[in-house]
């Protein structure tokens, strides 16, 4: 509990809102489930997609993205940059067996968690 200290927002809301998605690199292929939700929003809002995993990039067309090489020692920097946090997931066995741990870290943060799982 003494890592996963609150966020704090500002009073007034300025610059883009940051969606954050932390997790080992393997698991960057569910990001294409909100592929397409992702761009439209970054046509009406200002959003930026801040990813941290290790030893790969995320680009997606028509999205600012962030990328940081997650490292154990930032991990609770990471959680705290996002507004709200991203967990999609597919409907697969191997999903299924997935426990919402990465939306327990954003929200132990102060921050949303969307979680979303494809048909």
């Amino acid at each position: 509990m003494a890592r996963h200290t609150g966020k704090v927002y500002p009073k007034s809301a300025t610059g883009p809102v940051v969606l954050g998605w932390t997790g080992l690199r393997d698991n960057l292929g569910y990001l294409s489930i909100i592929e397409p939700v992702l761009q439209e929003l970054a046509r009406r809002h200002d959003i930026v997609l801040s990813i941290a995993t290790g030893g790969r990039t995320y680009q997606l067309d028509g999205v600012r993205v962030i990328n940081h090489e997650w490292e154990i020692a930032h991990e609770i920097d990471y959680l705290k940059e996002a507004d709200i946090g991203l967990m999609p997931l597919t409907h697969t066995k191997r999903a299924q067996g997935k426990c919402a741990y990465k939306a327990l870290q954003y929200m132990a943060v102060g921050n949303r968690a969307l979680s979303r799982r494809s048909a």
